[in-house]
């Protein structure tokens, strides 16, 4: 969590490559608890629903914009 607080690149990008492995493993559902529980979408505009396909933020049709 303290990683997380800091912002910047680097740290979105590993909050990118953890979501994206979840979401592998588990389900999508998992993934938007994560974004939500940790405040992923405050800290770094992660928005639930988002699929994450290794590094890349992948938006499906509900999300808006991002």
């Amino acid at each position: 969590m303290v990683q997380v607080d800091f912002g910047g690149f680097y740290s979105g990008n590993a909050a990118k490559l953890i979501s994206s492995e979840l979401g592998r493993v588990t389900s999508q559902r998992a993934v938007d608890h994560l974004i939500k529980g940790i405040r992923l979408h405050e800290i770094f505009g992660f928005v639930p629903a988002t699929q994450f396909d290794g590094a890349l933020a992948v938006p499906d049709k509900h999300s808006q914009g991002h």
